[in-house]
């Protein structure tokens, strides 16, 4: 059989056709590798992800009013907390706004509790999973089931006038002189001269309505807001 004869045309198209697959071959193989590394990415964004999520989670409580971030646990551990406006310094870390409520903001509120009746049905903080308050409105609106509309309710007792507010704080209210003493004497030795300061000026008050350790009227709210947490 005669030998047949490649033109250098042909061969030259052949050649480029090697290359072209070759070229196919390399750029499938580097469409895959790229796949798989943008996956690597992926999957190891989500492990760091939820890595510092778990971090956060194990240190962070905020039903309570007494979330701590992580940054502020470390400050605390570092000694780096020492008084009210390192509290608040370590605070803002965790947040991006904070406001830091001064003396003439609170009022001498009274406090009283709202008799009950069958007119007004007031909801309990068991059963309530969202409330909500508007501007120039004397009701609460809140509803106990996220699938269920809103309900209303006058909350404020009918003597009440809204349009005479209670004094504002003049007088910090102050600590009990046992604490304070206790304070100054076992606390302010390991502080800085210039930390020392603050405790050292804080107010004493002999007042009966003061919180004791071992009668904390705040307690039963506390174990109340962490038995909800479980439960969720």
């Amino acid at each position: 059989m005669p030998a047949c004869d490649v033109s250098p045309e042909c061969e030259k198209y052949s050649m480029a056709e090697s290359v072209g697959n070759d070229i196919e071959e390399m750029d499938s193989d580097d469409h895959e590798a790229s796949k798989k590394k943008d996956w690597e990415k992926h999957i190891e964004h989500a492990r760091k992800a939820t890595h510092v999520y778990q971090l956060d989670a194990a240190s962070c409580s905020s039903d309570s009013g007494k979330s701590v971030c992580r940054g502020f646990t470390e400050d605390a551990e570092k000694g780096k907390v020492y008084d009210f406006p390192d509290f608040v310094e370590c605070v803002l870390t965790s947040r991006k706004e904070l406001t830091a409520l001064e003396l003439c903001e609170f009022r001498h509120w009274v406090t009283r509790k709202r008799a009950m009746n069958k007119k007004c049905v007031l909801p309990k903080l068991l059963s309530t999973v969202e409330a909500k308050f508007e501007k120039g409105s004397h009701l609460l609106y809140y509803r106990t089931d996220f699938d269920k509309d809103m309900e209303s309710c006058d909350f404020l007792q009918p003597k009440f006038d809204i349009k005479r507010l209670p004094e504002v704080n003049r007088v910090p209210r102050g600590i009990l002189k046992e604490k304070k003493d206790a304070i100054v004497k076992k606390l302010c030795p390991m502080m800085l001269k210039n930390r020392q300061t603050f405790w050292e000026s804080l107010p004493v008050s002999e007042s009966m309505d003061l919180i004791d350790d071992e009668d904390d009227p705040y307690e039963e709210e506390e174990q109340f807001c962490d038995e909800r947490r479980e439960n969720r």
